[in-house]
């Protein structure tokens, strides 16, 4: 970046220097990597089964998971059934924040309180491919992530469902502009609203009747007496 005899600030346009140097940092880097992943290559490709029943579906982020207060209430008063929470298929965020994030897509598009940076449609680009790909292989042999499968080495990628890491990063960055909007807005109980959401937010992930129960304590190995 420079400033032109304006003042403004502009940006150089690349030229073949930057050409060079990325097509030397990438045969570099690409040097180095195919060293590491060598051994990888010479794995056997799961098989497609493996992948279905690691893929993740709607119910995966809609869900609350059984041991919640939530998951419990729809067990008891429901024909749903909760998912296990360790389950890769247990991916529900949460009420609050789907709440939000739905709520910090109203402000992009409104661009409120602020234009949205670059790096916030990259993150939410990001998620919604993640999303994609973490729904797994379809019968018909065409979803993102059977394009994905295509790639040399990638089709090793046994479990779609961890895609999910990606799209709670994206989430909770709209959710993060949701509650700008939120405290945008003019009156006494702006703060307020926020404060609940948040408690709301801690209160419906909290874990009930977890599933190894309280921890039990154990003796002290004789090893950390002797170096005390």
């Amino acid at each position: 970046r420079f400033r032109n005899v304006t003042g403004v600030q502009t940006c150089a346009l690349p030229i073949w220097t930057h050409a060079w140097q990325a097509a030397i940092a990438s045969a570099i880097g690409g040097a180095v990597l195919l060293w590491f992943a060598r051994p990888y290559f010479a794995l056997q490709t799961p098989g497609i089964s493996e992948a279905f029943e690691s893929s993740a579906d709607t119910a995966a982020y809609f869900m609350p998971p059984e041991n919640t207060w939530v998951g419990q209430w729809l067990l008891a008063h429901t024909t749903l059934k909760p998912r296990w929470i360790w389950g890769e298929q247990t991916l529900y965020p949460g009420a609050v924040a789907i709440g939000l994030a739905a709520l910090g897509i109203v402000a992009m598009v409104r661009r409120r309180p602020a234009p949205v940076p670059r790096v916030t449609h990259a993150l939410w680009m990001t998620g919604l491919l993640a999303l994609l790909l973490s729904l797994g292989p379809s019968q018909s042999g065409h979803s993102a992530f059977d394009l994905l499968a295509c790639a040399p080495g990638l089709s090793m990628l046994r479990s779609p469902a961890r895609f999910a890491l990606l799209v709670m990063l994206a989430l909770a960055t709209l959710a993060a502009h949701g509650a700008a909007l939120l405290v945008q807005r003019r009156g006494p109980w702006k703060g307020i609203v926020v404060a609940v959401l948040a408690a709301a937010f801690l209160a419906e992930s909290f874990v009930v009747r977890f599933p190894a129960g309280k921890p039990k304590p154990f003796a002290t190995p004789e090893v950390y007496h002797r170096l005390a």
